[in-house]
């Protein structure tokens, strides 16, 4: 029943990352069948933490709490928008233009935290998503060139919408949450003193330069710009290994800026906040979404503007029109769950790096600066593209999974198979 039940959760999150990165960009899928999905993650969660004394969530009893406190907070912001919105019905309220049903998807922790529990580790699951990474990089590519070549466009669902993504006249092009990351993995695992014969640190140098060069080139969205990088540098500069003194980092990130101040892509990135910039218009709009947000909340820090769709009260979510959910990152999100932001995102977070610190004096844990990496790169991310928003809310579950399966099996001294 065990080796059944783990295909069936292993399957799920396959096909929910295919949906999340809408087939590859291939296709957009119809939200009945992601909620349907997200039905299918509750049974699997359910079946996973049932009563035992080798329950997965009695095992890691911090992930059953924000699983709890999540779906709590969840019904409480979207009782209070059923009373609110009378315009709303209770499919629009769950559903909106921002997804809102994809927090539930927190019960993910339950399924991913038994199968990394019976497969030893979360390697597994680190190379699952490099395999999409790979594809995601590969079609991306091609779609950019071909594109440039005769404005032929296979990749139909790389937008949200129906438009095609385009930035100065180029082919603008999203690598997902998961193609972000995976840079992250990438580079840690070629920069990384190991003795693992099996680690193919070619393959992980040529996917993360090709995802890279992908995210400065094609893709350019500046706060994922800005928390990659900085990310990179954590994982530079928080090498305790002898083998790579101060002038080797030094070598690398000389390189790397000398790769960035030869081409345009510095100036060109810092002159995209300026507001006579070409992209002044994207500035001004999130400058006014910021505060636009911040006030909704101020007038009613309890329940913020709740579950508001976008599409039946425009003016609630997107004042004057330039306000968007997804541009502003934490700032959007506290105005729409109010002060219960702090069970669902806050506080998980807060206590992760607090989990990271204590990692961090443990120096039997090989992988510790991919996991201060990964929180530094959730942490800067929040302020733009933040991890619980609706087009990346599976990696925040993935996230949680990670940093307690590492401080688990470090305060167990329990060997598993990390990334």
């Amino acid at each position: 029943m065990k080796v059944k039940v783990n295909s069936i959760i292993y399957m799920l999150l396959i096909m929910l990352i295919l949906i999340d990165t809408r087939l590859l960009y291939f296709n957009n899928v119809n939200q009945l069948l992601e909620l349907s999905l997200a039905v299918l993650a509750l049974f699997f969660a359910f079946i996973t933490s049932s009563k035992g004394k080798k329950s997965t969530l009695r095992e890691f009893p911090y992930l059953r709490k924000v699983c709890v406190s999540t779906i709590i907070s969840f019904m409480i912001v979207y009782t209070y928008s059923l009373f609110k919105y009378h315009n709303q019905n209770l499919m629009g309220t769950f559903v909106g233009d921002s997804s809102h049903y994809k927090m539930l998807l927190i019960v993910l922790l339950a399924p991913l935290a038994k199968l990394c529990l019976d497969n030893g580790g979360t390697k597994w699951l680190f190379k699952t998503m490099n395999v999409f990474a790979a594809l995601l990089y590969f079609l991306v590519a091609v779609q950019f060139v071909i594109y440039n070549l005769n404005k032929t466009v296979f990749l139909h669902a790389m937008s949200a919408g129906s438009d095609i993504p385009l930035l100065n006249g180029m082919l603008r092009i999203s690598l997902s949450w998961i193609g972000n990351l995976m840079i992250l993995y990438n580079f840690h695992m070629f920069y990384k003193d190991t003795k693992d014969k099996q680690t193919n640190k070619l393959k992980h140098f040529v996917l993360f330069a090709i995802g890279f060069v992908e995210l400065i080139v094609i893709s350019r969205v500046r706060g994922t710009t800005l928390a990659v990088t900085i990310g990179i540098l954590v994982l530079i500069f928080a090498d305790k290994s002898t083998q790579k003194t101060m002038m080797k980092k030094m070598l690398i990130v000389v390189i790397l800026l000398c790769g960035f101040f030869g081409t345009d892509i510095v100036s060109n990135f810092l002159d995209s906040f300026s507001l006579n910039a070409t992209r002044a218009y994207s500035t001004t709009a999130r400058l006014y979404a910021i505060d636009f947000y911040c006030s909704a909340f101020l007038k009613n820090p309890l329940f913020g503007i709740g579950f508001a769709d976008g599409t039946v009260n425009a003016a609630v979510v997107h004042g004057d029109g330039r306000a968007n959910v997804s541009d502003v990152g934490i700032f959007a999100q506290i105005a729409k769950y109010g002060i219960f932001i702090l069970p669902v995102y806050i506080l998980p977070l807060i206590h992760s790096g607090k989990r990271i610190a204590i990692i961090w004096k443990m120096n039997y844990v090989e992988n510790r600066q991919l996991y201060l990496a990964l929180f530094m790169y959730i942490l800067v991310s929040s302020i733009s593209l933040v991890s619980i928003d609706h087009f990346r809310m599976l990696q925040w579950p993935i996230f949680l999974v990670t940093i307690e399966m590492a401080y688990w099996s470090s305060i167990n001294r329990i060997k598993i198979e990390e990334v």
